[in-house]
């Protein structure tokens, strides 16, 4: 079991300023717990919270709003699993923003929310040769459409994605890689075929 905990004011998850000025005076807290149950399955948690928005607007939020008091947090939980020649990898997180401007028709604040996650299997067919598939996916919260009916929509678009494909090792820094991806969001589908030379030096 691994445990690590940060707390920085040079950034959040929303704006990383790694070697910047900071854009506010809050702090981000971020934690991730490990744990390896048994050989071959890794689980991890992680958490982090932080004021997101920019110096630069509070002018234009309500008297006596900051720009710290408005926090994006983020909830993750992964799991790797490995057994033979079959690698599978899976994520979810849950992502919130506290906005300063939207509200409900009570006038209720609401809260930006989206949640993503994905799985990816790959199979390694032969010595340097794999084949894999992966789905990933956004879920959007919903807030009022401002009609001054109540109703709720999602504040942008859904989306899923499916890609697989193979790949070959033609030396340990050269990979050839055939896949096949199908987007759709909100209803329009894009399919792409593609193929990648990767060199590593």
């Amino acid at each position: 079991m691994a445990l690590r905990i940060s707390r920085r004011r040079d950034q959040s998850l929303s704006d990383p300023r790694a070697n910047a000025t900071d854009n506010n005076d809050g702090q981000q807290l971020a934690a991730r717990l490990g744990l390896v149950p048994f050989t071959g399955l890794l689980l991890r948690v992680s958490y982090a919270r932080a004021p997101y928005l920019d110096r630069v607007v509070a002018d234009g939020l309500a008297p006596g709003d900051d720009v710290e008091d408005f926090v994006q947090e983020i909830v993750g939980l992964s799991a790797e699993y490995e057994w033979r020649h079959l690698s599978v990898v899976g994520e979810w997180a849950a992502n919130r923003w506290e906005s300063p401007n939207i509200v409900d028709a009570a006038g209720r604040d609401r809260d930006l929310e989206v949640d993503g996650f994905y799985l990816e299997a790959r199979y390694k067919l032969r010595p340097g040769w794999f084949a894999g598939g992966r789905y990933s996916g956004l879920r959007y919260g919903r807030i009022d459409d401002a009609s001054g009916t109540g109703r709720r929509i999602t504040w942008d678009w859904n989306v899923d994605r499916f890609e697989f494909g193979t790949g070959y090792w033609m030396t340990d820094g050269v990979l050839v890689k055939i896949t096949a991806q199908i987007n759709d969001t909100g209803g329009a589908t894009d399919n792409i075929i593609a193929t990648q030379l990767t060199v590593r030096f």
